[in-house]
């Protein structure tokens, strides 16, 4: 069964917010202002709420970069997006970040790539 992407406008904010800070480790500023939060606390509080009630690691896990980078690939952002949120600048950043998530997937067994990348 696939796991819920934070992308998924269906899904309550404070799951997104969580699965967000877990996925992209970005900023608590940056994932109010990506779900619409009026404050960075009202997203961690979202996000904490969430933990407890689905009994899960709370702070969120620490996860490894290629991990992340990966999982933000399959969530639906490109590379691109992904060097951007990870400031990774131009086309060596995206490089990097696609390359460490590549080095990833082989190291765990995961399908390369991840998904298809649109063309537009």
């Amino acid at each position: 069964m696939a796991q819920p992407s934070w992308m998924d406008p269906n899904l309550k904010r404070g799951m997104r917010a969580y699965l967000l800070r877990q996925r992209t480790r970005i900023t608590w500023r940056k994932i109010a202002d990506r779900l619409g939060y009026s404050s960075l606390e009202g997203a961690r509080s979202a996000a904490k709420r969430y933990s407890g009630r689905r009994r899960l690691p709370w702070p969120v896990l620490n996860l490894t970069r290629g991990f992340l980078y990966y999982q933000q690939h399959l969530d639906g952002e490109s590379w691109n997006e992904i060097a951007h949120d990870w400031q990774e600048p131009g086309l060596e950043g995206k490089n990097r970040v696609q390359n460490c998530a590549r080095v990833w997937a082989k190291r765990h067994g995961m399908p390369w790539p991840a998904r298809e990348e649109a063309t537009s």
